[in-house]
């Protein structure tokens, strides 16, 4: 059974009240009182276990009565019981026996709705993670973004606001997700600006450069296209399937899985090239021409390491 221990301290004025609601209860369970046993703050201590069902009305009664601030109140999850008549209990309160403990999920979206620096740095790490599952159309990295990123905290937060008609914490949680995701956008930006002007683009592998493809293109047994048997959209440039050809062998992901956005067409058109070529023999005369053009260049290792 679901169950909360809630330890209080009253102070002796406010004993009775508060003895009187838990008694009264048929959610608590296990009352234990010590009259003048707790320091700091100094007051009565009151013991006792509580259905989850009926902690929430216990709570709220302990507020109405501002236990929380002329005393103390604490809570614990209880990790197993056994108890016949915590049973008999839960009976009677049917299907809101296990019904979640709202101060303790209060609690929490309080303690999720602060915003350390820590918050906008995990934002902007799975902001970084997240545009490179997309360019690489990984799940992976997408759910890997969607775990490091702390928006949903920031998200309940503002309901929780909406709710409360707190319009601080409201204000709070919408400047952190407008600051953070804005912080996220331009970090990723910067970081693209930086590779590209480093040349990275340039040099990534599967980009075919000019001085590459003005040796295959005049390959002779570079298939020439056939006629369109039916309208449709134009044959995509051999160059642009090459680098698709090429970003798939180099990644090693499927056919299917080559992110369009990379402007390389699909991954199946790039496949049925690359059969089409090694058909023809493409991939045999590129080889020898490249070795032509290694042996010119005194690149090539004869030693035979």
């Amino acid at each position: 059974m679901a169950m909360v221990h809630i330890r209080a301290v009253s102070p002796p004025g406010l004993t009775a009240e508060v003895l009187a609601l838990l008694t009264d209860d048929p959610g608590v369970l296990d009352l234990v009182v010590q009259p003048g046993a707790a320091r700091n703050p100094d007051g009565d201590t009151m013991v006792c276990d509580v259905l989850t069902g009926a902690a929430n009305r216990v709570l709220r009664g302990l507020r109405d009565l501002r236990l929380d601030q002329r005393g103390s109140v604490v809570v614990d999850p209880v990790g197993m019981a056994f108890s016949a008549r915590a049973d008999d209990a839960a009976k009677q309160l049917g299907s809101m026996a296990r019904a979640p403990v709202w101060e303790e999920v209060d609690a929490r979206i309080r303690a999720e709705g602060t915003y350390a620096p820590s918050f906008y740095l995990h934002l902007v790490v799975a902001g970084l993670i997240a545009s490179v599952g997309i360019v690489t159309n990984s799940q992976i990295l997408i759910v890997a973004a969607m775990v490091v990123g702390p928006e949903y905290g920031a998200i309940v937060s503002i309901a929780l606001g909406v709710d409360r008609r707190d319009r601080t914490r409201i204000r709070e949680g919408a400047f952190a997700l407008g600051a953070g995701f804005l912080l996220a956008i331009t970090v990723t930006f910067v970081d693209w600006l930086a590779g590209l002007s480093a040349g990275k683009r340039e040099s990534r592998p599967w980009i075919v450069s000019d001085e590459l493809w003005g040796l295959v293109e005049p390959l002779p047994t570079l298939p020439e296209p056939g006629p369109k048997l039916k309208p449709g959209r134009p044959r995509v440039p051999d160059r642009q399937a090459l680098c698709g050809i090429l970003f798939v062998l180099h990644t090693g992901i499927q056919w299917e899985y080559l992110p369009q956005e990379l402007g390389f067409d699909s991954g199946m058109t790039c496949w049925r090239r690359l059969a089409a070529w090694n058909e023809a023999g493409v991939w045999d005369r590129l080889h020898l021409v490249l070795l032509r053009e290694l042996r010119a260049a005194r690149q090539l290792d004869w030693s035979g390491r």
